[in-house]
């Protein structure tokens, strides 16, 4: 059972019993997870009572006990209907909020991060260790660009794929994939058992295809060819993109990296299930009707769980891929 608890002049208040629903949602692409609800209020209606949920209260949500949310109250909407509305976010918020500066020399990502976490104040309790030392100047960035920054030039020599979330106030930076849940999505229908997909749309594009990619040195000679499988051009069609060396990478993982085949990706609605469809997890996906995914895993880029306080339905929409992604960013500095 989901529960809401705010931290209210000083005492803890369980609210649960005012929302009209609870909505908890993230992605890989926004560092911050975000809880928004609606609950009722006594504006005009005297037998509501009146729990003022200001800009900075502390909120916190636990799902059979175990918490799963915990953040601070970002902005709030009170209507003449008998309902207030708000949104609070998660405390890697903070991270987009705070801008920092460094120049790292010979510095491993971790060391960096843990660095740019402990200037602006945000606790932390798993820091993906990669051993790579890295040279980087991170000038006037957020502190979540600076650490992603980081983590894409580990990427470039890795192939590894980083995200980075809270978890009960500390921040965490791991990798996408790091484990498949045992939870496999199938449809309701068709004689499956255990079927949990209530709806869904597939899609898949070539539009960001990339099946050669050509290296070059400083000076814009060619050193390498890097191509895909050849039944990939030859279905396809070629599209190249160029690459020039970088000191401290192999140039061959960098272009391998760059290789990237059709993006396939499902967008569904599933019975909800926290604990195990969570951004960044792989998920085994069985449609019996689409031959790509029939039994194939994908991994999870949002999340997004809906609980009806009123009728105790819940469930979850999910964005899949089929490929590891994570959210880039190149310095500009």
């Amino acid at each position: 059972m989901i529960r809401v608890y705010i931290n209210y002049y000083g005492n803890t208040i369980e609210i649960t019993s005012l929302c009209e629903s609870v909505k908890i949602s993230g992605s890989l692409t926004n560092v911050c997870r975000e809880l928004e609800i609606t609950l009722g209020y006594g504006v005009y209606n005297t037998n509501l009572p009146r729990v003022d949920l200001n800009a900075g209260t502390l909120i916190w949500a636990t799902l059979d006990n175990a918490e799963i949310f915990r953040g601070k109250i970002i902005g709030d909407s009170l209507k003449t209907d008998n309902t207030l509305s708000f949104q609070a976010f998660d405390f890697a918020w903070y991270l987009k909020q705070n801008e920092v500066t460094f120049n790292f020399s010979n510095t491993t990502a971790e060391d960096a991060t843990k660095t740019i976490l402990d200037k602006i104040g945000v606790p932390y309790s798993y820091i993906y260790p990669t051993g790579i030392a890295i040279n980087q100047l991170v000038a006037k960035k957020t502190a979540y660009d600076a650490i992603m920054e980081l983590y894409t030039q580990v990427s470039k020599q890795t192939g590894q794929k980083f995200y980075l979330f809270a978890d009960q106030g500390k921040i965490l930076v791991t990798t996408v994939g790091g484990k498949t849940v045992p939870t496999i999505i199938r449809p309701c229908t068709n004689g499956l058992p255990n079927g949990n997909l209530l709806s869904f749309e597939y899609t898949e594009t070539m539009e960001n295809m990339v099946n050669r990619v050509e290296v070059y040195d400083s000076n814009n000679n060619l050193i390498t060819t890097v191509d895909a499988d050849s039944s990939v051009k030859n279905y396809y069609g070629l599209i190249q993109k160029n690459y020039t060396q970088e000191d401290g990478k192999d140039y061959n993982i960098v272009a391998n990296g760059m290789l990237h085949n059709i993006d396939l990706d499902i967008k569904c609605q599933v019975v909800g299930n926290y604990n195990e469809f969570f951004m960044g997890s792989g998920v085994r996906v069985q449609i019996p009707w689409i031959t790509k995914v029939q039994d194939v895993v994908m991994y999870i880029t949002s999340d997004s769980s809906t609980w009806n306080i009123g009728t105790g339905t819940y469930i979850q929409d999910l964005t899949l891929s089929l490929e590891k992604t994570m959210d880039s960013k190149e310095s500009t500095s």
